[in-house]
């Protein structure tokens, strides 16, 4: 159902930008994309299929930087992962290739990989929980930039490997992630 939500409103913004765009057709929304960097805000979940199972809501604020021409080419990224439920947080870097299908659409692919380091914090009338964290991630995104300054993503294609140790229990295991996001390009 939350998924629901995100896409409803992943296309009021885009509606919204399309709106708003003075005098901008939509091939005109669509044909730029000059700018290096982006902050963007993915929403989504992550659901255990191996080791430690379970599932857990994601929150991934990023900073990328890209060396090619307009978010072109390889680019490296720093962020911060939160897990819920319990309380999860961690530092991400992540390197990535940006790959533009259509030369005269802002459309990205983004194939990555990258690691993340931190820790898990929960407590239940069980017992608690604090574990050490630390996860390789790798997949792909799409994204859409509009008038060279906002941009929708989609990761349907992201798996983590990840490493727990601590109080509580430990293990690796194995996850699928998937996200819905935004963000800005400067």
């Amino acid at each position: 159902m939350k998924i629901a939500h995100c896409w409803m409103a992943s296309a009021a913004l885009a509606a919204a930008l399309t709106v708003v765009a003075p005098s901008a057709s939509a091939q005109g929304i669509l044909s730029s994309n000059t700018r290096r960097m982006a902050v963007t805000l993915n929403l989504g979940g992550s659901i255990g299929v191996a080791g430690p199972a379970g599932a857990a809501f994601r929150l991934n604020p990023e900073f990328h930087y890209s060396f090619g021409e307009g978010m072109r080419g390889p680019a490296i990224g720093a962020g911060i992962d939160m897990l819920l439920p319990g309380f999860g947080i961690g530092a991400s870097g992540r390197f990535q290739w940006n790959f533009q299908p259509i030369e005269s659409v802002a459309f990205l692919v983004t194939p990555y990989g990258g690691i993340t380091v931190g820790g898990l914090f929960a407590s239940s009338p069980l017992g608690s929980l604090n574990l050490f964290y630390f996860g390789v991630h790798f997949g792909g995104e799409v994204r859409l930039i509009l008038a060279d300054r906002g941009f929708l993503t989609l990761r349907p294609l992201g798996f983590t490997v990840p490493i727990l140790a601590g109080e509580g229990g430990g293990g690796a295991g194995f996850a699928y992630d998937v996200a819905l996001g935004g963000g800005v390009t400067f």
